[in-house]
């Protein structure tokens, strides 16, 4: 089949293996691949949720500077809502609305053909045996994207019409996000699928706005936005912010070394040593503890922690003094500017006599001799 310069595009789901921190991973990759110059573009995400969808149509016409006239899909449960009778489709309203900003048309295969957008197909097996042939072996997506991206444009550099399909594009930008909406538990958490996301204290009980897109959740109270998280992709997992719970633990602070959100690997190991000398020398020591981590909320961590080392050096165990190492060092050191000569002129001189030690060395032999 032959399409004119910025007609066409076909889009598909592929999956390959990857090594993830050294463990094998798959990674979903949305293709996206056009018509008349067979230029593809490629981005991995850790599933194929809605939001991923939308955020691969987002960074493939961002990177290919424009949007074709018309794209060709299978029938995803992401794009489609019911098929019809022939080529009708009942689509999702929040994939009408993409369609819409960036104004193309979408075509969807007949069930079950998905060889009607063979091209694309083909570009997925090229990934795999280009891109995945040995694993890459990567420390997140991010960096297996930036690996994606340098190939894709390895291989579009030696493609002739790139170019010119580039130029035949149309332009926009979209929100790739998804909203949701939760109450604050009693545990000062929010679900999103089956994944909780911690928020301050004060907003347990309260009804917030989730926003969601590939790899970030952020949470929002009365337009305020009050936590963000990076988005967890496993299940049944808890993504806490020990800040969110400064407040309540200052009311129970005895109870700080054996909670969920207080983490002494996630800290420097001078914190965890410190906080164990506070509890050792003072029944609330931890208390001090808790309010010395409420510091984070006004000063550089790494300050922070210059001043707690210093406060074990000099046998400093309290909040206060722990402040106030903090101050000192978060304040210029004071500067001596040298009076200028002119400014000295009106200033009588005085002249000092040493005085003369000698009559003190005698008393002191006298004494001697007393003794």
């Amino acid at each position: 089949m032959e399409f004119a310069l910025g007609s066409h595009a076909e889009v598909d789901w592929t999956e390959a293996r990857f090594f993830l921190n050294g463990k094998e991973t798959i990674a979903y990759l949305f293709v996206m691949k056009l018509g008349a110059s067979g230029g593809f573009y490629v981005q991995a995400y850790p599933f194929e949720k809605q939001e991923a969808f939308f955020d691969g149509h987002r960074r493939c016409f961002e990177f290919m500077g424009g949007v074709p006239a018309e794209i060709a899909y299978d029938n995803l449960k992401t794009a489609v809502k019911r098929i019809m009778e022939g080529s009708r489709r009942e689509e999702q309203e929040q994939f009408i609305a993409l369609r819409t900003h960036y104004l193309y048309q979408a075509n969807f295969c007949r069930p079950g053909k998905g060889n009607e957008k063979g091209g694309v197909e083909n570009a997925g097996k090229e990934v795999i045996r280009k891109f995945f042939v040995p694993y890459p072996d990567v420390s997140s997506f991010e960096e297996l994207n930036l690996y994606l991206h340098e190939k894709c444009v390895e291989l579009l550099n030696k493609n002739p019409k790139w170019e010119a399909e580039k130029k035949a594009l149309r332009q926009s930008p979209f929100n790739c996000t998804r909203y949701s909406e939760a109450r604050v538990n009693s545990y000062s958490m929010v679900q999103f699928e089956t994944n909780r996301y911690s928020v301050p204290v004060k907003y347990v009980g309260e009804k917030v706005l989730i926003r969601v897109t590939v790899d970030q959740i952020e949470i929002v109270f009365e337009q305020n936005t009050i936590a963000v998280h990076k988005r967890i992709h496993g299940r049944h997992q808890e993504s806490l912010v020990l800040d969110h719970y400064l407040e309540l633990l200052l009311m129970k602070s005895r109870a700080l070394g054996n909670t969920r959100v207080y983490r002494p690997e996630a800290l420097p190991p001078v914190y965890e040593q410190y906080r164990r000398c506070l509890a050792a020398r003072n029944p609330r020591g931890n208390r001090d503890f808790v309010k010395i981590l409420m510091l984070h909320r006004d000063y550089p961590s790494t300050l922070i922690t210059d001043a707690i080392e210093l406060a074990l050096a000099y046998n400093v165990y309290n909040y206060d003094g722990v402040l106030n190492i903090l101050m000192q060092l978060g304040t210029d050191t004071l500067r001596v500017s040298h009076l200028k000569p002119e400014k000295m002129v009106n200033i009588p001189l005085v002249q000092v006599s040493a005085p003369d030690l000698g009559k003190y060395a005698a008393l002191m032999h006298n004494g001697g001799d007393q003794l």
